[in-house]
């Protein structure tokens, strides 16, 4: 086996460090959302202010049909 080889235990032991790693990040990125993100959200919706439209006002909507249909463009016929 030549020096800069891993070995395949070794291989298997960064993976599972590595997994184990990334599992105990996961869990402590759980925690934070509920702990930190879903109050700080929570708070700024109820900040938030609804916006409706005055009582008043009104629009009007018209429909305008097209007046005729697009011409399609004759194909060019090739004679010999």
């Amino acid at each position: 086996m030549s020096i800069g080889r891993q070995s395949r235990e070794e291989k298997k032991i960064r993976a599972h460090r590595r997994a184990e790693f990334r599992c105990k990040q996961r869990m402590e990125y759980i925690d934070w959302e509920f702990d930190h993100l879903e109050p700080e959200i929570a708070e700024l919706l109820g900040q938030v202010k609804a916006i409706e439209p005055p009582s008043n006002m009104g629009f009007e909507v018209e429909y305008i049909p097209p007046t005729a249909k697009p011409r399609r463009a004759k194909a060019k016929s090739k004679k010999a």
